[in-house]
């Protein structure tokens, strides 16, 4: 009887051993096939949507010295970092002390 549980065990852990590596085996597949993907299309010159492509004409940069963000043609505020368009700078961040609510 020890011996069967044994047995049980060993082939559970098995198992559980190949359906992990079939689990990590189909992830690094896609992980491999979207890279060669995005290789085969950059020599063949297919647009790709993380190519940084630049400002678009109808679009604003960020004045702000750490952010530059672009922004709608009339945006006011930016986007990112929340400062005025005008290039006036950001008013100066106050840290606040929040309490936790306790219930």
């Amino acid at each position: 009887m020890v011996v069967f549980k044994l047995i049980f065990i060993t082939f559970i852990a098995i198992g559980a051993i190949v359906v992990l590596m079939l689990a990590l085996g189909g992830w690094l597949i896609s992980r491999a096939a979207g890279r060669a993907s995005r290789m085969i299309s950059g020599m063949v010159g297919t647009p790709n949507r993380y190519r940084y492509v630049g400002s678009s004409p109808a679009m604003l940069r960020c004045p702000q010295p750490r952010c530059h963000a672009e922004n709608e043609a009339g945006a006011k505020f930016c986007r990112r970092c929340g400062g005025a368009m005008n290039g006036q700078p950001i008013a100066e961040r106050v840290n606040v002390r929040r309490r936790a609510a306790m219930w």
